[in-house]
């Protein structure tokens, strides 16, 4: 199964995620180049909640 990032990431990972709410995709973070990644998020989420998930995201291995 692949999830559709809609171009906006372009590298296969174990890090890359989406996250949906009430049906309806509210965070995408995923690998765009080495050691680079884009974080893409809506309502609900502060750009500091989204950026706590991202950063717990990156930092497990």
């Amino acid at each position: 199964y692949q999830l559709d990032f809609g171009g906006r990431v372009t590298l296969e990972s174990a890090k890359n995620f989406q996250i949906e709410f009430k049906g309806k995709q509210v965070i995408q973070f995923g690998r765009i180049e080495n050691n680079c990644y884009t974080l893409d998020f809506e309502w609900p989420f502060s750009p500091i909640q989204a950026f706590a998930v991202a950063l717990a995201n990156i930092t497990q291995r």
